[in-house]
């Protein structure tokens, strides 16, 4: 594909996704277009050696998803926070997302709370953490302190329940969360495209714990640039045994009709 076949392929492609995924409607068929416009954004930031605005891009479109979505009744709010002591898997650029809404007047404060809530949660499996209720060492007043720039897992970790995440967070009740199907949809496929973008761009793909992920890239402040240019930053980590979506064939196949 030349490059006035590939303009023309991403003017297409962001017609598609131009309000975000579908989730009830076959969003594997829209996931090649996005997945096509993040590698292509993904490019721009190895150029810029920037990832804010592809994050940006990529959260906002995903917020366009979740939207379809809007009448469906949840029971999440402001200063609703049981979930948030949970076992949360990121990617590179997830967590150097995050890292980059730190103000730099916080870095040392922020870096000391997540190290200590590091050696408490260091090693522990996903089990293990859904009994200790340990908090993210970024919630303020039970409240997220970078809620734009959180993850995927963060952002679709939704319940039709405050007082079954309660006793099952905190209480420890083994309650399964009631959560609509939908935004597990919606996390596989963002989080497919993104892995996708990521590969295609030769970047390490990996995914790790987040507060060993976020403890790594708070003391290395290169990491951004590191990653943008090939490095992987995470390495060493607790990573996510079910972290790489393309051991399914499926998502092979999705991956092959993006860039054949």
């Amino acid at each position: 594909m030349d490059r006035s076949e590939r303009r023309r392929q991403l003017k297409a492609d962001r017609k598609v996704i131009a309000s975000g995924l579908d989730p009830i409607n076959n969003p594997q068929q829209q996931i090649p277009s996005l997945m096509r416009v993040l590698s292509e954004d993904l490019r721009a930031a190895k150029s810029a050696g920037s990832i804010d605005p592809l994050m940006t891009f990529f959260y906002e479109n995903m917020s366009l998803s979740m939207r379809r979505l809007r009448e469906v009744p949840l029971a999440c709010a402001k200063g609703c926070a049981h979930c948030c002591a949970s076992w949360v898997a990121v990617s590179a650029p997830e967590v150097l997302f995050v890292r980059n809404a730190i103000p730099a007047a916080k870095m040392d404060a922020t870096r000391e709370s997540v190290s200590r809530m590091h050696q408490v949660t260091f090693g522990r499996s996903p089990d293990e953490r859904l009994v200790m209720a340990v908090p993210c060492p970024l919630l303020k007043e039970r409240m997220c302190s970078v809620y734009a720039n959180r993850p995927i897992v963060c952002r679709t970790a939704v319940s039709m329940n405050a007082e079954i995440c309660q006793r099952s967070f905190i209480g420890h009740s083994g309650e399964p969360i009631p959560s609509p199907a939908w935004f597990a949809v919606i996390r596989m496929s963002y989080d497919l495209a993104l892995c996708g973008a990521i590969r295609h761009e030769g970047l390490s793909l990996v995914s790790c714990e987040f507060n060993s992920a976020l403890k790594s890239v708070l003391e290395n402040p290169q990491a951004e640039r590191q990653w943008l240019s090939g490095e992987n930053v995470l390495a060493g980590l607790q990573e996510d045994p079910n972290g790489d979506p393309f051991r399914d064939s499926t998502n092979r196949q999705i991956f092959a009709a993006a860039f054949s």
